[in-house]
């Protein structure tokens, strides 16, 4: 299984953050030059903290991620 966010005119500083359900990180990355940040989904509930910078950061919980 695999989840992909896309956003749409991204500057590179923007971050991914991974997350199981205690808040432990699992993985960090940038949104590519594509505009997308793909990756493994891991076992369980997570959530996926998008980190735009400004105050533009958003929350996903893996249950609204489609796979």
């Amino acid at each position: 299984m695999r989840g992909r966010l896309h956003r749409r005119q991204l500057r590179r500083r923007e971050k991914i953050r991974v997350q199981d359900a205690r808040n432990k990180l699992l993985l960090e990355g940038s949104i590519g030059a594509d505009n997308t940040y793909t990756f493994q989904a891991p076992a369980g509930d997570y959530t996926v903290l998008f980190l735009g910078g400004d105050n533009h950061d958003a929350t996903i919980q893996s249950a609204d991620i489609s796979r």
